[in-house]
C-alpha cells in the first residue's frame, strides 16, 4: 500500500533537506497562516490611515480615549519622514500635561503635549495689523527696518483656544497690513520679518502647534547686580545663580555664578540674564526664572537654596530674605540636568521612569521621571557601534555591530554593563523587538534572542545563514510581533549606481526588491516554524502600535494593519509545497482527495474549470493542486468540490512525490493513495 495523509499543515525548516522534514512540514510556504492546523492564507492588511506628510516613514498613534486604547479609529497621528524615529509617552506619574517625546537620526529630540497635538487640526485665527508707530502695543521693538525681526513677549494672549486677537507693530512703510495666522494661548512668541517691499511674513508658527526642543538651556551669563544697599554689619559673601523653567515645570541647569558681598540684612538687587526670544514659545516654552543663593553651614559647606521664582520676562529681583527663611526652601537639584545630545536616538523606556537613548557607541540615561534631563555622568560606552536598544524586565539590551551587551540597575548612576559571549552582530535597528520572553533581533546568522546573561541564535536549526540573508536585505529589515510570531519585512535599500556617477533621472536609485519580501517565524511553535511573506506593495516601515499591539505597515503613504481576529477577512493567496516523500519502492499514486472549505470572501467560481497542466491561480478560482513525481510536474487540478475523488496519471512509477497547493480557501486535509480503495482507509 502506498498512501499519505496530510493534516495539521506546518511551515518550513529550510535548514533541513526537504526529504528529511516532518510529514506535515513544508518545503515552501508563502503567505500561509498555519496556527489552526488548516492550510489558509494570512489575513490581508486593512487600510487604516492615509498619511498627510507625503513621505511618511513612521507614525505614532495616540488613541482618542485612553480608556479605549485599542480602538483604532478617531485617533491622533504623529507622522515622521524618518523611519528611525522613536516616540515615548511621559514617564511622569499622572502627568497633567500628557507629554510625548520623540527622537530620530535626522533631528534633535523634541516633545509636545497631547492637547497641542490635538489642537493642530482645529481652525483658529489671529489678526496682525500693521499701522503707525503710535499704535505699538506690547512689543519689544519700537522701530523696525527692512529685515528686522520682532517678538511678542507680552501677556495679552487669548485665554480661549479659538479666540482672535489683534496686535499692532510699526511698519517700515506707511501702508497698513493685515495678516492672518494661526496661534493658540500656548504661543507667545511670533517672529515678523519685513521684506524689502514692506510685505510682512510671519514665522514661528505654521498652522500646527509647534513642538519644542527637548532640554532646558542654562542661562549663558551670570546674573548681575548694581551692588548691595542698606543694612548694617555683619557682611557676607553670597553666590547667586539663575535657572530657567518651562511651562511644564522642567528646570534646566544653573547659570554661571554671581559672587557678591554686602551687608547681610541689606537689599541685594539681582538682574536676570537675558532670555532668547525664540525660547519663549517657538523653539522652547520657557515661562519662569528661579534665583538660588548660597547659604554656608557651620561646617563651611555652601549649598544653593531657592530664593524666588518669577515670570520669564522679569528683569530684576531685590533679595531681602533672611537666611533663616531661605534655608527652608528647596535646594538646587538641576546642576547637571543638561538636555539630551542633539543626535541622541533609539529611545526606549526602562522601569523607574528612566529613558534611554544612544549616540554612536554611547548609552545615555535620563534623570528618573525627568525626560528633559540627561546628566552626562550617567553615560556608558560600548566597544562596538550601537545599532539599537531593547528592554526585557529591568534589563536593557544593547544590540551592537559586535557583541550584544546588557545593562541593569535601578538608577542611572549605578548601572552595570555586561558583554554577552555570543558574537552575533545586529544587522538592523528595525529588527529589534522587545517581548516578555526576551529581546529579538536579526544577525547575519538568523534570529537572535537575548535574555539576561545569554544570547542565542534560535533559528540555527531552522534556517541556514545563506537562506536567511538571501530572503531579504538583512540590513534594512523591520519587524513587529504578530501574536507569538516574529513578523519581518525588508524595506527600501540603496540602488546599484553611485548617485553622482550618472544622470540621476536615468537610473533607479533605490532597490525595492527586498521591500516586497518578508518572513514569519514563530520560535514558540515548531510546527508553524518559518514562512515566507510577499507583497505587491513596497514596505516603507513596519512596527507594533504602542497602544493596541497591532501590526502597522506603511505602504504607499498609507498605514495598514493586520487583524488576525477578523472572522471574515480577505485572504492573501498562499502557496504551500509539501516535503518530498520518498516511497519504499518505486510506485504510483493513482487516487487523491482534498478536503477544504470556502471562506466568506472566496470568489465566485468560473463555470468552466481549467484543466490545463500549466496554469496560475486566477481570480475566479478557489485553489490549484499540483503533483510532482521525481521532480516532474505531472498533474494540476482546480479545487471545486471538497472531498472529490481524483484519478492521477498512471503508466509510470516514481521514487519521490511532492504536492503543492496554491489557493485562497481553507484546506483541512490532503490524501493520496495508490488506488481509490486504499484511499478509503488512509
Amino acid at each position: 500500500m502506498v498512501a499519505i495523509k496530510l493534516v495539521e499543515f506546518g511551515g518550513m525548516a529550510p535548514a533541513l533537506d526537504s526529504r528529511l522534514l516532518e510529514n506535515n512540514a513544508a518545503a515552501e510556504a508563502t503567505n500561509t497562516w498555519l496556527y489552526s492546523g488548516a492550510l489558509i492564507g494570512i489575513n490581508q492588511e486593512k487600510a487604516l490611515h492615509t498619511c498627510t506628510l507625503g513621505s511618511t516613514a513612521k507614525t505614532y498613534r495616540i488613541p482618542e480615549s485612553y480608556d479605549l486604547a485599542g480602538k483604532l479609529d478617531n485617533s491622533l497621528w504623529l507622522e515622521f519622514a524618518n523611519r528611525n524615529t522613536d516616540v515615548i509617552r511621559s514617564a511622569v506619574v499622572n502627568d497633567t500635561f500628557d507629554r510625548y517625546y520623540w527622537s530620530s537620526t535626522s533631528a534633535a529630540p523634541k516633545y509636545n503635549t497631547r492637547a497641542r497635538i490635538a489642537y493642530t487640526a482645529k481652525p483658529r485665527t489671529a489678526t496682525v495689523t500693521f499701522t503707525n508707530a503710535t499704535d505699538i502695543v506690547n512689543w519689544t521693538a519700537n522701530a523696525l527696518a527692512v529685515g528686522d525681526t520682532v517678538f511678542f513677549t507680552g501677556g495679552v494672549m487669548p485665554t480661549g483656544l479659538t479666540a482672535s486677537v489683534t496686535y499692532y507693530v510699526t511698519a517700515p512703510t506707511t501702508n497698513n497690513f493685515k495678516v492672518s495666522t494661526t496661534l493658540s494661548n500656548a504661543l507667545q512668541a511670533i517672529a515678523i520679518n519685513f521684506t524689502t517691499d514692506g510685505t510682512p511674513t510671519i514665522t514661528g508658527h505654521t498652522g500646527a502647534e509647534n513642538e519644542f526642543l527637548l532640554g532646558v538651556p542654562a542661562p549663558p551669563t551670570a546674573p548681575t547686580s548694581t551692588g548691595v544697599t542698606g543694612g548694617a554689619a555683619p557682611t557676607s559673601t553670597r553666590a547667586y545663580v539663575v535657572t530657567w523653567v518651562t511651562a511644564y515645570g522642567e528646570e534646566g541647569p544653573p547659570s554661571p555664578a554671581l559672587i557678591i558681598t554686602g551687608n547681610t540684612d541689606g537689599t541685594w538687587p539681582i538682574t536676570f540674564p537675558t532670555v532668547d526670544a525664540n525660547d519663549i514659545g517657538i523653539n522652547r516654552y520657557l515661562r519662569k526664572a528661579r534665583i538660588y543663593r548660597t547659604i554656608t553651614s557651620i561646617s563651611g559647606k555652601a549649598t544653593y537654596y531657592l530664593v524666588t521664582e518669577q515670570d520669564i520676562w522679569a528683569t530684576l529681583h531685590s533679595d531681602t530674605a533672611a537666611d533663616s527663611v531661605v534655608v527652608g526652601n528647596t535646594q538646587l537639584a538641576s546642576t547637571n540636568w543638561i538636555g539630551p545630545p542633539s543626535g541622541l536616538e533609539g529611545w526606549v523606556t526602562m522601569p523607574n521612569g528612566i529613558t534611554v537613548g544612544f549616540l554612536n557607541n554611547e548609552i545615555w540615561f535620563s534623570e528618573p521621571f525627568r525626560t528633559h534631563a540627561w546628566p552626562s555622568a550617567y553615560s556608558l560606552a560600548t566597544e562596538y557601534p550601537i545599532i539599537g536598544l531593547g528592554v526585557i524586565n529591568q534589563t536593557l539590551v544593547v544590540c551592537t555591530a559586535g557583541f550584544p551587551m546588557t545593562v541593569s540597575g535601578v538608577h542611572p548612576s549605578i548601572m552595570t554593563m555586561s558583554r554577552l559571549a555570543a558574537f552575533e552582530p545586529c544587522t538592523s535597528r528595525g529588527s529589534i523587538l522587545s517581548t516578555p520572553e526576551g529581546v529579538y533581533y536579526s544577525s547575519f546568522n538568523g534570529l537572535v534572542k537575548v535574555v539576561p546573561g545569554r544570547a542565542d541564535n534560535i533559528t540555527k536549526k531552522l534556517v541556514t545563514k545563506d537562506e536567511w540573508t538571501k530572503t531579504f536585505n538583512v540590513a534594512t529589515i523591520v519587524g513587529a510581533r504578530l501574536g507569538t510570531a516574529i513578523y519581518y519585512f525588508g524595506t527600501i535599500g540603496a540602488g546599484v549606481f553611485e548617485p553622482n556617477a550618472f544622470e540621476t533621472t536615468a537610473f533607479v536609485q533605490e532597490d525595492t526588491t527586498s521591500a516586497r519580501l518578508g518572513v514569519l517565524i514563530d520560535p514558540t511553535d515548531k510546527r508553524v516554524a518559518f514562512t515566507h511573506l510577499s507583497s505587491s506593495g513596497v514596505t516603507v516601515s513596519l512596527f507594533n502600535d504602542q497602544w493596541s499591539g497591532d501590526v502597522f505597515i506603511i505602504r504607499n503613504n498609507i498605514v495598514y494593519w493586520i487583524d488576525p481576529a477578523d472572522l471574515t477577512p480577505d485572504i492573501t493567496p498562499y502557496l504551500w509545497r509539501s516535503k518530498i516523500f520518498q516511497l519504499q519502492a518505486k510506485g504510483n499514486f493513482g487516487a487523491m482527495k482534498v478536503y477544504f472549505e470556502a471562506v466568506s470572501t472566496s470568489p465566485a467560481l468560473n463555470p468552466t474549470p481549467n484543466t490545463n497542466l500549466i496554469q496560475t491561480l486566477a481570480a475566479d478560482q478557489y485553489a490549484l493542486v499540483r503533483v510532482y513525481a521525481d521532480g516532474t510536474h505531472i498533474y494540476t487540478r482546480e479545487l471545486r468540490t471538497s472531498g472529490e475523488l481524483w484519478r492521477l496519471p498512471g503508466g509510470f512509477k516514481a521514487d519521490f512525490y511532492q504536492f503543492e497547493v496554491e489557493g485562497r480557501v481553507r484546506v483541512m486535509s490532503l490524501q493520496a493513495a495508490s488506488s481509490p480503495k486504499e484511499l478509503t482507509v488512509v
